[in-house]
């Protein structure tokens, strides 16, 4: 019976590489939406599964072999879901980008530091052009005092948008980004990355737009409220998350209306912005940088700010 099945399941490899091949052909979510919903969700779970078990793990002796996953593996389904992101930053349409860091989250354990350079980078680049470009808009709205409420309203709503779809693609690359920076983070401390201090730099334009902007800080409250996502339990250790439409269905069975409307009064007084987080991750990286006289001035500054 086994064998009869085994026969209908594809090879991890082909798996693998059909990945890759819908990553690099840029191809639209609705031409094969299952590669995303079904296919990547099921590999990232199988790979995190199965790697205990695999030849990196345990040394096997016998023929055939309990499972050949390895840490390449990971790497390179991990490489294919970074590149599926920076080719739908900014995408108007893109569902998928809500749910994907989710399930991607439990196969980075692995992770390989070289993936910072043609990987993580190139979203970080793209994630901060696009939040500049906004801020820019926003500041040119600001000064524009000559116009028209209709039109005012229409830049506005386009605005917004804008830094909807901004959130939406910060909440698909940055909790990746957290963990990746968990893992790798000492290795850069004690040998200097050009490409870990350029992601930085990236990352800390993006937090710097977070601060000055009233506009992203609402819509990433807007994202985490409608979603009903936990930023605590996303950036958890264990991978173990829903998916936030799960979430907002046991919440919509177990709470009543009034008690939804309070839970969302607390989610709002709790929230923790993921730019946040993430600038935290990476602030070490950064302070790396500096000079000792710069340290000093750091130090200063925050023995300031603590008093």
């Amino acid at each position: 019976v086994m064998t009869n099945i085994s026969r209908t399941i594809p090879q991890l490899t082909k798996l693998i590489v059909d990945i890759e091949e819908h990553a690099e052909a840029r191809v639209p979510y609705e031409d094969a939406p299952y590669v995303v919903e079904v296919i990547l969700p099921c590999i990232c779970s199988y790979l995190s599964c199965w790697w205990s078990l695999g030849p990196e793990k345990v040394k096997q002796t016998t023929e055939p072999r309990v499972t050949n996953v390895t840490a390449s593996h990971m790497n390179s389904v991990l490489g294919s879901v970074l590149k599926l992101i920076n080719n739908n930053v900014d995408a108007v349409e893109a569902p998928w980008m809500k749910r994907i860091a989710v399930y991607t989250q439990s196969i980075i354990f692995n992770s390989s530091p070289n993936l910072i350079e043609p990987s993580f980078l190139p979203v970080s680049e793209r994630i901060k052009i696009k939040a500049n470009d906004l801020y820019s808009q926003e500041q040119s709205l600001k000064n524009a005092t000559r116009l028209e409420s209709s039109e005012r309203e229409d830049i506005e709503s386009n605005l917004m948008k804008g830094y909807e779809i901004l959130v939406r693609d910060i909440y698909a690359f940055e909790p990746l980004l957290i963990k990746y920076v968990d893992i790798h983070r000492s290795h850069w401390l004690k040998h200097s990355d050009i490409y870990a201090a350029n992601l930085y730099n990236n990352i800390a334009e993006v937090f710097s737009v977070w601060c000055r902007s009233k506009y992203l800080k609402r819509e990433e409250l807007n994202f985490v409220t409608t979603n009903n996502i936990d930023n605590t339990s996303m950036l958890m250790p264990s991978g173990k998350n829903q998916t936030p439409d799960a979430l907002l269905m046991k919440s919509s069975h177990d709470l009543s209306g009034k008690q939804k409307r309070k839970k969302r009064r607390a989610d709002k007084e709790k929230f923790t912005s993921l730019n946040v987080a993430c600038m935290k991750r990476l602030l070490t990286i950064g302070m790396n940088t500096f000079g000792g006289r710069e340290q000093e001035l750091v130090q200063l500054a925050k023995h300031k700010m603590i008093e």
